[in-house]
């Protein structure tokens, strides 16, 4: 059993590994092979959680810190060590991710902006769908939970040949309908936009290029990708930002959706945060950080005021430099503002 968690501290998830050893007495502990057929084995992305010292293998993410309750980077590492792991059992590594960071960063170069622009014309909608075909599926649910999670408006993310079962009855003059499909999958998804488009839904495509699909579409961005594998990996980037940017146009803060919490530890915080130390041993101004771990329930009643003093000390601490805080604390220099001025008004 594979445990895949963006938080691997979560209970439900420790109890399913508990479970599975209950009923799996025969855990082998010499391949990685061996572990995945008849043990555990857990991709982690924090060294020392719970779920590095319930498995019998854990492969590091070393994604760095997720902060924000919304997993993003931890999902796109995610993907990269799980077909790694499938090409190692199949005894084909798949060499071409080493480029994976070139693929990420191109995705973002080429969608940022109209991911921005998007959202903004979609900050009133009161419903979207998020539709992929293929490898896409996985994709569209990625885009959907994180579309949910931050800006609050009701997103289904579906498998696109399933949508004329049902859900396409909720289509409307204007009603936004994202799609997505690899390379291999675009012709299919022709016919699932025009069914939209006929109805007066407005189909947004994010694809390979591709003309078909280009003439059907309501509005296409093209996706910088040559093959199914840069699409695994690169093709949920677009979906996030444009979460990100519907959020913050609807003045909300995407690292903390309101009612959502979660266990966080956070890295790099000074050591007087943890225990008393003689403050010259304290380096802000630059260098490396001691490293510290400081487990919290943020989100949760009665914990408010540990969060505003955390940060009230990690920006003394800084010499109230705003940018080198939010460093420090794993946020956006957004979502560090919004909590100042949140503590200024309690």
């Amino acid at each position: 059993m594979t445990d895949t968690p963006s938080n691997p501290s979560t209970g439900h998830l420790i109890e399913q590994v508990r479970l599975h050893d209950h009923h799996d007495p025969h855990r082998q502990n010499s391949r990685l092979s061996e572990i995945i057929l008849g043990g555990q084995d857990g991709l982690v992305n924090v060294l020392g959680s719970t779920l590095t010292r319930k498995t019998d293998v854990y492969l590091p993410l070393a994604c760095g810190w997720e902060i924000s309750v919304p997993a993003t980077k931890t999902y796109t590492n995610q993907v990269i060590a799980l077909l790694a792991v499938a090409g190692a059992l199949a005894g084909q590594p798949v060499h071409q991710l080493t480029d994976a960071p070139r693929w990420i960063q191109r995705a973002i170069d080429t969608t940022a902006a109209s991911m921005s622009e998007l959202a903004q014309r979609f900050v009133t909608t009161d419903r979207l769908f998020l539709l992929g075909y293929g490898v896409g599926f996985g994709i569209a649910l990625e885009g959907a939970l994180k579309c949910k999670e931050v800006t609050g408006i009701p997103c289904e993310g579906l498998f696109s040949s399933e949508f004329k079962h049902g859900p396409l009855a909720m289509v409307q003059a204007g009603t936004p309908v994202l799609f997505t499909a690899p390379p291999s999958g675009a012709e299919m998804l022709v016919n699932h936009i025009t069914e939209v488009t006929c109805r007066g839904g407005h189909a947004v495509v994010v694809a390979a290029p591709h003309a078909p699909l280009e003439a059907e579409a309501s509005h296409f961005l093209p996706l910088p990708v040559a093959n199914d594998l840069e699409y695994a990996v690169a093709a949920a980037i677009p979906f996030q930002l444009f979460s990100y940017a519907l959020a913050t146009a609807k003045d909300l803060d995407p690292d903390y959706p309101r009612n959502l919490s979660k266990t966080l530890t956070v890295d790099c915080l000074p050591r007087e945060l943890r225990e008393p130390a003689p403050r010259a041993a304290v380096s802000t101004a630059g260098g490396e950080q001691p490293m510290v771990r400081v487990e919290m329930l943020l989100g949760q009643q009665g914990l408010a005021d540990v969060e505003s003093a955390i940060i009230a000390e990690v920006l003394r601490l800084s010499g109230h430099n705003k940018s080198l805080a939010a460093k420090h604390l794993g946020l956006t220099r957004f979502a560090l503002d919004r909590r100042l001025k949140k503590a200024a008004e309690d």
